[in-house]
């Protein structure tokens, strides 16, 4: 199977994101990997970002599937954990993301390009730094470098 062929499920919990989640969405649409679903679990939103994700279904189909499904209203983690176990969500790898993330345009790509250099057997996690911005977009700044690689 080619890396372009790779179905990716991206994982997205939301909850009164309406502020930032545009910018979110057009970031995992501009992502050079071909194919990726999109699931998104709201959580209980009142300020109109269930809206605002409806409003991108048909934008995204050239990409893959959006799915919008009504979160658990337990907190944020519950919300992911409904992911992770939802049987509809298939794919050859999972991605997770916020509501209020910006993702570089080769996000998927650079972990793709990781994970094939490493054994097929060796269940795998990819994470990278973070840059914290304002909400203007000026950089804050960025997450540690560790100096040796996370293990467990």
């Amino acid at each position: 199977m080619s890396k372009d062929d790779l179905r990716i499920a991206v994982l997205m919990g939301t909850k009164d994101g309406a502020a930032f989640i545009e910018e979110q969405l057009q970031s995992l649409l501009e992502q050079s990997h071909p194919l990726v679903d999109l699931w998104i679990s709201d959580d209980g939103s009142t300020d109109g970002t269930t809206a605002i994700i409806e409003t991108w279904k048909s934008r995204w189909r050239p990409k893959g599937r959006m799915t919008l499904v009504e979160g658990p209203r337990q907190g944020f983690a519950a919300n992911f954990r409904s992911m992770i176990v939802d049987r509809r969500i298939e794919a050859d790898c999972y991605a997770f993301c916020d509501q209020d993330d910006i993702w570089e345009t080769d996000r998927l790509e650079s972990a793709i390009s990781w994970m094939r250099t490493q054994d097929a057997k060796t269940p795998l996690m990819f994470c990278s730094r973070t840059a914290t911005m304002t909400e203007t977009g000026s950089l804050v700044g960025h997450s540690p470098l560790f100096a040796r690689p996370p293990s467990f």
